[in-house]
């Protein structure tokens, strides 16, 4: 016992010498704790009191003041504290959206309302457009979205659709979609939190009730980013594909680029270029410097008698915030704005900007007023390469600063390449988690070379004369550098045509679990934040959340996949591969399944008539499948019904029937049909050693903000009854 005792004192005075030693880094885990505690709110099965939180913040407030004196409780209060605003925060922002959600299907029916964004879909087929103060045939004012989401065909308008008209039009409209798999991305979640509550199609011709009016500062921003994506337009009249990267590049605008185009630059490793973030806040910021600084560099009497070092750092602030606004402010660019504000006001202030503490700053700064932003995949990978790169070069600056100070031209030259080098593989280290847990699958190896030669010129020749044009076009005279951009743009394209090898580069794997990444990402924060040897632990965190990865990735990846609405279905074969009862029908979750598996070749598709392999045989009426000695039935004709429910038939072990109603005769150990799909939306499931095991989007979703009404009254239904049976 003596023992034990002393070996806690030692241990806690070294713990204490520790954090002595790191004081000045303990501030950068405080959006760690924020991030934590939005993290769990998003993670629990039901919505939580929101006075709950509240008291017990407020309780933790006064322990605070009440602790003064005692360091370390202090120090344990405050992280409970920080954690506690966290959850208050995302649960708070929760309940002030109470976005109207449709809960079925609403049309053919005349949809009015006015245009609050309107992009050009792929090769300028139409418009992909958000309405908002939506009126809805037939539908009570109060259970009418507030705005919802349309997909218009250029032969339905004659002109273009701009933000702030007034338009009616003959549509569908849909529910926000549920994932398409237990586990996948929850897009319902995405578009409460947008404020979005359906999404469809148009029908018929738009009628427009009122042009674009002049009101909402949001409005004027829309307004002038179409402007702009017209602009870009004219200037390349039969390159659409240039037209669309550009429009991304200068207008944050990237629904416009095609499918194939984006195969290609996902699979050189060059996306990041077309997600504004750091590099083209970064860019715009240091254009906008060092030009305003050079011109007013050329009279003496303001070089002698003005501060145009600090009016050249204001001016560049405001442009990276007009920049900001003109792109629709994403998140990595939010962040990197937040910096970039933070170090231009250091030079105004004559102070020295602290990188890592305005990353933990930025990051503070968005989980407080956006905290849905963790779910964000551009989130989580914007700050992870940030993160990542400042570590790495405040560990390496003093030798980087020697080097080049003692550089000839040549060499310089040289340090510049191999920083992009070295900036492109760490930041593909730091996002590839993300990348895999997200997307499953990341670039290769050729991404290497492809920012080798792409980042440069992006940063020499694309962004500096796209910002040249955005400048010239109040007065017209933006044709010339946007010609100069469109060069740039089409050599990186070409890049990305020649490297990425039409997708075949990407490196694709299954989905994994939430835990390996968490003790990848604790890892990686372990690694960067602190900075004596006690951050070479993170390596051993990452190890496992690689171990725990590879682990738990065979074991996630479900036998059978029944889509919510019935109309797909699919095996996990043998080999590995996926056999999907149709290649024509809901073609977007069929691609999901298969990117969720980390499969690369295409599905295969059930036969008509006969068998595919050993275990898989259909005919008109059925599908056999068996796996690991279980029987499993597909319905594809109620007729079916009749041979499966004989009493004298030997009952399979599952029966699926996504489109009928299973008798209650009918007998099987696990049976799925129509209504379960109904209440339970998507399923998986699992044939492990003898074992079945059914997982439900409904089960996983719970019971919050966003779930579906009849969702929410299945589980009420089904808790009551466990209560029921457990008294």
């Amino acid at each position: 016992m003596e023992q034990l005792k002393r070996f806690l004192r030692n241990a806690s005075v070294q713990a204490a010498e520790i954090l002595n030693a790191e004081r000045e880094r303990l501030p950068l885990w405080l959006p760690v704790f924020i991030g934590i505690g939005a993290g769990v709110y998003y993670a629990l099965p039901q919505e939580p009191l929101l006075w709950a939180s509240v008291l017990s913040l407020a309780i933790l407030a006064v322990l605070l003041l009440l602790l003064a004196g005692k360091p370390v409780l202090r120090a344990v209060v405050l992280c409970l504290f920080v954690t506690l605003l966290g959850f208050s925060a995302a649960a708070l922002q929760a309940q002030n959206r109470k976005t109207p959600m449709l809960e079925k299907r609403v049309g053919p029916a005349m949809v009015s309302g006015t245009v609050a964004e309107a992009d050009t879909l792929p090769e300028n087929k139409g418009w992909r457009i958000i309405l908002s103060d939506v009126a809805l045939e037939k539908r009570p004012p109060e259970k009418t979205p507030e705005k919802v989401r349309l997909q218009i065909y250029k032969k339905a308008f004659d002109g273009d659709i701009l933000p702030g008209m007034r338009i009616s039009v003959l549509a569908i409209v849909n529910p926000p979609p549920l994932p398409v798999m237990p586990g996948a991305f929850n897009f319902r979640r995405q578009m409460y939190f947008d404020g979005l509550g359906g999404t469809g199609y148009a029908l018929g011709p738009v009628t427009l009730e009122q042009a674009a009016g002049k009101n909402g500062w949001s409005l004027f921003w829309e307004k002038l980013r179409s402007s702009v994506r017209r602009d870009i337009a004219a200037a390349f009249p039969e390159n659409t594909v240039t037209a669309s990267l550009v429009s991304a590049l200068l207008a944050g605008e990237r629904d416009g680029i095609s499918k194939e185009t984006w195969e290609n630059i996902r699979a050189a490793g060059l996306s990041h270029l077309l997600a504004i973030s750091g590099l083209h806040i970064g860019l715009v910021a240091g254009l906008l410097f060092f030009a305003l600084r050079a011109v007013l560099a050329l009279s003496e009497r303001l070089t002698l008698y003005w501060p145009i070092k600090k009016i050249s750092a204001a001016f560049a602030l405001c442009g990276s915030i007009v920049y900001l606004c003109l792109v629709g402010a994403p998140v990595s660019a939010q962040r990197a704005v937040m910096m970039t504000g933070v170090v231009l006001l250091a030079v105004m202030l004559d102070r020295t900007g602290l990188t890592m503490r305005l990353a933990a700053l930025a990051a503070a700064g968005i989980l407080l007023l956006t905290p849905h932003a963790l779910l964000n995949a551009g989130f989580q990978m914007s700050f992870a390469a940030v993160v990542c790169l400042i570590a790495f070069y405040e560990a390496l600056s003093e030798k980087w600063k020697s080097w080049y100070r003692q550089a000839s031209v040549m060499h310089r030259s040289a340090l510049y390449f191999f920083g992009t080098i070295l900036t492109t593989v760490i930041a593909s280290l730091a996002t590839a988690p993300f990348s895999f847990f997200h997307f499953h699958r990341v670039a290769g190896l050729v991404s290497l070379f492809a920012n080798l030669l792409a980042v440069p010129l992006t940063a020499f020749l694309v962004m500096p004369a796209g910002i040249a044009a955005l400048i010239l076009m109040p007065l017209g005279l933006h044709y010339w550098p946007l010609q100069l951009t469109g060069i740039g743009v089409d050599m990186i394209y070409e890049i990305s045509r020649d490297i990425g090898e039409g997708g075949n580069a990407l490196i694709y794997a299954p989905s994994w679990s939430l835990s390996a990444l968490l003790l990848i990402v604790a890892g990686g924060l372990w690694l960067c934040l602190w900075q004596s040897r006690i951050r070479l632990c993170g390596f051993a965190l990452i190890a496992g959340g690689i171990l725990l990865a590879v682990y738990t990735a065979p074991r996630l990846q479900p036998d059978i996949y029944i889509s919510g609405r019935g109309d797909l279905a699919g095996l996990r074969l043998e080999d590995g591969r996926l056999a999907l009862s149709s290649l024509r029908r809901e073609k977007f979750t069929a691609g999901q399944w298969q990117r969720h598996a980390g499969l690369r070749q295409p599905p295969l598709v059930w036969p008509e008539e006969g068998a595919a392999g050993e275990a898989l045989q259909c005919d008109w009426l059925r599908c056999r499948w068996q796996k690991h000695g279980k029987l499993i039935i597909i319905v594809r004709n109620p007729l079916a019904f009749l041979m499966l429910c004989d009493a004298e038939s030997a009952p399979p072990d599952i029966l699926i029937a996504p489109q009928d109603a299973v008798p209650r005769v009918c007998r099987a150990e696990t049976v799925i049909d129509r209504f379960d799909l109904w209440r339970g939306g998507s399923h998986t499931v699992f044939v492990k050693d003898g074992d079945v095991r059914v997982k439900t989007v409904a089960q996983q979703g719970g019971i919050r903000l966003w779930s579906p009404e009849h969702f929410v009254r299945e589980n009420d239904k089904n808790r009551k009854s466990s209560a029921a049976k457990i008294r």
